[in-house]
């Protein structure tokens, strides 16, 4: 598109830049809740497009190290979409993370964001892996009135590393930890986003390690749900034996607030899932693809 600008987002855009996001997914984006955080990043690229005199578009940027970026936040006003905005702010992006010298660029979508999966492989990313993604409301009357946890204890960072570094959660998701939308390569989550992962709890078998559990709190609102989910946790890995993985996955249920809400992406890719996928769904977890690879990752080398 002729007379298209792409500068970096300020903070008189915060107004416009979530007017488009209320178009998205039918108002449910979660773009509004990190745009302060976004704008105010000096550790990132928050872009937006100007065409005919308004912001048509934006996205995100980030280099978490050496080698590796991330993009996010690709968005187009409905109003102005079939006119290659999307793909200019792609493309904006990809010049900046060559010039940064970064070697493997990646992103997540979803399978229904058709738009979105048709730029990204078009300018030449793929498909490394796929997971579920799984989401459950959470009443503290609807558990049950008494477990015994007892057998589940804090494990050091240290020694869970080493347990999902041989787990078949990794084996499936290629090496990344998801993290929400955000999936990182484990390399860097050891080196750099380990001490982020708070909340770690395991059950040993003979002194070893044989099942481990990974949340976090997360700070904004999931994307379509009320205010009133202030507490929204984050399981980041599950893996181990099926009857311990049902115990901590309860474990993390009864921990939380009288009513929050819980999510986690879950590995399967090309006809093998991850153990944990079926102790979601006994759960009763809820799957917006019925239990099928829905979320997807994709990454380009530079």
């Amino acid at each position: 598109m002729e007379n298209l600008k792409i500068r970096k987002a300020v903070e008189s855009d915060k107004n416009r830049i979530i007017e488009i996001s209320s178009k998205i997914w039918e108002g449910d984006d979660y773009v509004p809740y990190v745009v302060d955080e976004w704008i105010k990043s000096i550790d990132s690229e928050f872009v937006i497009a100007e065409a005919e005199g308004q912001i048509a578009g934006f996205a995100r940027y980030t280099r978490y190290s050496k080698d590796f970026g991330w993009l996010e936040g690709i968005r187009t006003d409905p109003e102005f979409r079939n006119l290659g905005i999307g793909k200019t702010l792609t493309d904006y992006l990809i010049n900046i993370a060559k010039k940064e010298g970064v070697k493997k660029l990646a992103l997540s979508t979803y399978i229904d964001n058709e738009a979105s999966i048709h730029i990204v492989e078009s300018k030449g990313f793929i498909k490394f892996t796929s997971f579920v993604y799984c989401e459950k409301e959470i009443e503290q009357n609807d558990l049950l009135p008494y477990i015994d946890f007892s057998c589940i204890e804090k494990i050091q960072i240290e020694e869970a590393l080493e347990f999902i570094e041989k787990s078949q959660f990794l084996a499936i998701s290629k090496g990344f930890i998801p993290a929400g939308w955000k999936i990182y390569p484990f390399e860097l989550v050891k080196e750099k986003f380990s001490e982020k992962i708070k909340h770690i709890f395991g059950i040993r078998k003979k002194g070893k390690i044989s099942s481990l559990i990974c949340f976090s709190k997360v700070p904004y609102k999931p994307p379509g749900k009320s205010p009133e989910f202030d507490n929204y946790t984050l399981v980041l890995f599950l893996d181990g034996q099926p009857d311990e993985m049902n115990k901590l996955l309860a474990y993390v249920l009864a921990s939380g607030k009288e009513h929050y809400f819980i999510s986690s992406m879950i590995p399967r890719f090309q006809g093998k899932e991850a153990k944990a996928l079926q102790i979601f769904e006994s759960c009763e977890f809820k799957s917006w693809n019925n239990f099928n690879e829905d979320s997807f990752l994709y990454v380009k080398e530079l």
